[in-house]
């Protein structure tokens, strides 16, 4: 069954994740400098601390890219490769294009991430 999402409403501009649910930008920044990091047990403390769904969560200020984007970019290619397992295993789209109408996928291969392909 399918998990129901309480329906939020954004403010102007505020941006909003594939539930739905509007994500404040400081909070999305606090969990992409944890995703950036690489270290997932940091990434569960802020997702627990903020009650947000990582899906959710958008970087304001690289043309609204998910957290699979900044994952790709983790220098050391195999903690890259479980964070973004972690990332799929908690429901970020990995086909969700930035506003340049791009894939987390395309930036990977774009920046010869080929463990991460």
């Amino acid at each position: 069954m399918d998990r129901v999402y309480p329906r939020v409403v954004p403010a102007p501009g505020q941006p909003v994740g594939p539930s739905g649910n509007p994500v404040q930008p400081h909070i999305a920044k606090q969990i992409l400098e944890a995703v950036k990091t690489g270290e997932i047990e940091r990434v569960q403390r802020e997702m627990r601390m903020y009650t947000v769904e990582l899906r959710d969560v958008t970087d304001p200020t690289q043309f609204f890219q998910n957290l699979l984007f900044a994952g790709s970019m983790i220098a050391d290619q195999d903690r890259a490769i479980r964070m973004l397992t972690f990332l799929l295993e908690q429901g970020v789209d990995i086909r969700q294009k930035d506003n340049l109408k791009q894939t987390p996928l395309f930036y990977a291969a774009r920046e010869g991430r080929h463990k991460a392909i």
